[in-house]
């Protein structure tokens, strides 16, 4: 099956070289079954449930996504009686440019928030504008983006061929990209994706919330580094103290036989933090930031950044809440199930030089 695998990788990172859509069918036909497909893009409102909408979800990666490839010297393989779980590291190539159509873009973007006039929308467009605005050599620059993807093979027709697809930004920045407040409009689209889960019908007959980690679980988490937990331990452990885990039930799809079974879980992390907290944490970033190695112009680039995401986040108050998503495999031993594997990521939003 390893062999099979590797084959439909070649072929699933040869289609994204190539990013030619009237390749899609035979794509489709060669990697994927379509009863109970899901892809899940990097985003929010990007859960794939049809053959249709993956194939969407495909083409609009060929054509606007940049160049994506798959570090075969980093893929896990975990085989299972029923299917096969793997992961593997790559990265997204972006073609960034000084051009008159760039500049226009972002004006327009600056046009649409001066609608409203918050003090966060003043905000988030100094931040942009510190990712666009610094001085540069070159007038196209490309920039790597860290990407882990996950999928869930099964044999048929004497080929691999993917049941699952999870495509995850890795996220080292400051804040994550992804925040619930009135003011934005990310928290209905988390809402709709879990009423897409909800429709899938699937029984939620295990709380993995409960879940103990087995004794030789592993744990990829959103920056992609990857660490082991105590059998004891549960999920709400991988995260810090002053961070709330909230799984609701209905999030929950599973891929299930009797003894394994792959999850998907789209939850919120809550945090509570004052002024005071988050310029200690821009103040000790920032040192790190200048005990680098890279050229001290850099530095100073991303100390703005930062400093921008970080009073950005700041206008809309001190209570945090964030979508996040868990996936990976459970298992079923003395009639007990505990958690194998699990992967932590973060929604992506936007893709933004140096971000």
């Amino acid at each position: 099956m390893k062999d099979k695998i590797i084959k439909a990788l070649n072929y699933f990172q040869d289609a994204y070289i190539k990013k030619d859509p009237s390749l899609i069918d035979d794509f489709m036909k060669l990697l994927f079954i379509k009863d109970n497909l899901i892809v899940f893009g990097t985003g929010i409102n990007e859960i794939c449930l049809t053959d249709e909408q993956s194939r969407e979800l495909f083409i609009s990666d060929w054509k606007y996504w940049g160049d994506y490839r798959l570090n075969f010297d980093t893929v896990d393989i975990k085989q299972y009686p029923s299917f096969t779980y793997v992961n593997i590291e790559g990265a997204l190539t972006y073609q960034f440019k000084d051009d008159d159509e760039t500049y226009a873009k972002f004006a327009g973007y600056v046009r649409e928030n001066m609608e409203s006039g918050r003090t966060y929308d003043f905000m988030d467009v100094q931040h942009y504008l510190s990712h666009l605005l610094h001085a540069r050599d070159q007038k196209q620059r490309s920039v790597i983006f860290p990407i882990m993807t996950s999928f869930v093979f099964v044999e048929h027709d004497n080929r691999a061929k993917i049941k699952r697809i999870m495509f995850s930004m890795m996220n080292n920045s400051l804040y994550k990209d992804i925040r619930f407040e009135d003011v934005l409009p990310y928290k209905k689209a988390f809402l709709n994706d879990i009423d897409k889960i909800k429709a899938l019908g699937h029984k939620q007959d295990i709380s993995i919330s409960e879940l103990k980690f087995s004794d030789d679980s592993f744990i990829i988490n959103h920056k992609g580094t990857k660490f082991d937990k105590n059998k004891d331990d549960d999920i709400s452990s991988c995260f810090n103290h002053d961070l709330n885990l909230k799984i609701p039930d209905e999030s929950v799809t599973l891929l299930k036989t009797s003894k394994h079974a792959f999850f998907t879980i789209y939850a919120t992390l809550e945090k509570q933090t004052t002024k005071e907290d988050m310029e200690k944490d821009l103040k000790n970033h920032i040192l790190k930031t200048l005990e680098t190695s890279i050229p001290d112009k850099e530095k100073l680039f991303m100390v703005r950044r930062d400093i921008a995401l970080t009073y950005k986040e700041m206008s809309l108050g001190f209570t945090f809440t964030w979508p996040i998503r868990l996936h990976g495999v459970i298992e079923k031993k003395q009639n007990t199930w505990s958690i194998k594997h699990l992967n932590i990521t973060d929604p992506f939003n936007i893709i933004l030089e140096g971000k």
